[in-house]
């Protein structure tokens, strides 16, 4: 089984985040798309052009980088990790953030060609996130706590930019305030037709809120596939959301599924 399959059977899909034409907002209310669930892969060209992330070298790379970014919801790494490593590698990804990872605090876990940054579930099971980033990007972790959430913060720094990358798992009421520079993912564990769901449920509507007071724009689609899926339930739903602040959609962020 490859890491493909694996992740559409624990529900993360490849994305390429584009730049939406849409004003910072949430989206109109319309229909759920038809769950399929997929992994969650997002490009930030530094310059304005995107490249594709295949593995292959790009004569144009040093005059145009291009930051590759993959949002996953594991449901468990640890068994998972020699074709996350295979999948990080062909696709070219520089950072990916992680939530589920289920990883045992204190236990070692390493990705070949990364730096790791990791919150793990504290005296509880599963849970947890973690961002990795290529050891060729200069990073630093700048904030890891946020009262009844799994969260951590990552500085990214480029030779023209810098970004703060958040990774989320069931962030609480008290939700991060960001500036500018920021991007968002995570499983926020809400529902809203803005992101495929049917209903608009309290933390849905908190969600929209909270990205509206904060004019930060909303990656997903209600087109796109659904993210994760649940071997209990046998049903698919959209709890992992990107959001970006609107200088980051500025540079030519690209999504494709």
């Amino acid at each position: 089984m490859t890491l493909g399959d694996r992740i559409d059977s624990n529900g993360a899909r490849p994305v390429r985040i584009h730049q939406a034409g849409a004003a910072p907002g949430s989206a109109p209310r319309r229909s759920p798309p038809s769950a399929t669930g997929g992994p969650f892969i997002s490009s930030c060209g530094a310059r304005g052009r995107e490249r594709k992330a295949t593995g292959r070298k790009n004569s144009r790379a040093k005059d145009n980088p291009t930051i590759n970014i993959m949002h996953w919801n594991a449901e468990g790494v640890s068994n998972k990790k020699e074709e996350l490593e295979h999948f990080l590698y062909e696709n070219s990804i520089n950072i990916c953030c992680i939530q589920e990872t289920h990883l045992q605090e204190g236990k070692p876990f390493k990705i070949r060609g990364y730096q790791v940054f990791r919150s793990d579930r504290q005296g509880r099971k599963k849970g947890g996130v973690m961002t990795l980033v290529r050891n060729n990007i200069n990073a630093s972790e700048t904030n890891r706590y946020m009262e009844e959430a799994e969260y951590i913060e990552v500085k990214i720094t480029t030779n023209d930019s810098k970004m703060n990358i958040v990774n989320y798992y069931c962030p609480n009421d008290k939700m991060l305030v960001p500036d500018s520079g920021f991007l968002i993912a995570g499983d926020f564990n809400s529902q809203s037709q803005s992101w495929g769901y049917k209903t608009l449920d309290r933390r849905g509507e908190d969600i929209e809120s909270w990205q509206d007071d904060n004019h930060l724009i909303l990656v997903n689609d209600p087109t796109d596939p659904s993210t994760f899926y649940s071997r209990r339930w046998h049903s698919t739903t959209t709890p992992d959301l990107a959001l970006c602040t609107d200088d980051i959609h500025k540079k030519n962020l690209k999504k494709s599924g």
